[in-house]
């Protein structure tokens, strides 16, 4: 188990998954979800809504972006102009794929690659957080009250 997380087992229809969670992943989470509009972009696709259930939280059901080679164009897609965020443990896998620029400069985003051995973080929130604080990101991004 991984220091300051949590260790659980997760039974899903592929059989039994150990998955460690941060601590405090699930207060982030929540208030993440309070912020902004959650969408999944998972290889996971709809078998990712047992995660939350697995901790325990009562949130989403979150919307599923069906993808192929790439995650960014498809988000960029759903974003439909607005601000959005795209956090992930690869996003610069997917940066080297598109061309520079391919998000257009008058579009809001960050782009956030989370470090998968420690998972969803405090500094990480904070960051979420002044994005969303930032003028034309916050609840705009329509998340939930």
């Amino acid at each position: 188990m991984r220091l300051g997380s949590e260790a659980l087992t997760v039974s899903c229809d592929w059989g039994v998954l150990p998955v460690h969670a941060p601590a405090g992943v699930r207060r982030h989470l929540r208030e993440l979800d309070r912020l902004f509009e959650i969408v999944w972009a998972t290889a996971w696709f709809d078998r990712a809504h047992f995660l939350l259930e697995s901790l325990g939280l009562d949130l989403g059901p979150w919307p599923v972006l069906d993808w192929r080679d790439l995650k960014l164009p498809e988000i960029v897609r759903h974003a439909s102009g607005r601000p959005f965020v795209w956090m992930d443990d690869d996003v610069g896998f997917e940066m080297r794929q598109l061309p520079e620029g391919f998000v257009g400069p008058d579009q809001r985003h960050l782009l956030l690659e989370i470090d998968p051995t420690l998972g969803l973080t405090a500094a990480n929130v904070e960051t979420l957080r002044a994005f969303a604080a930032e003028k034309g990101s916050g609840h705009g991004t329509q998340g939930r009250e």
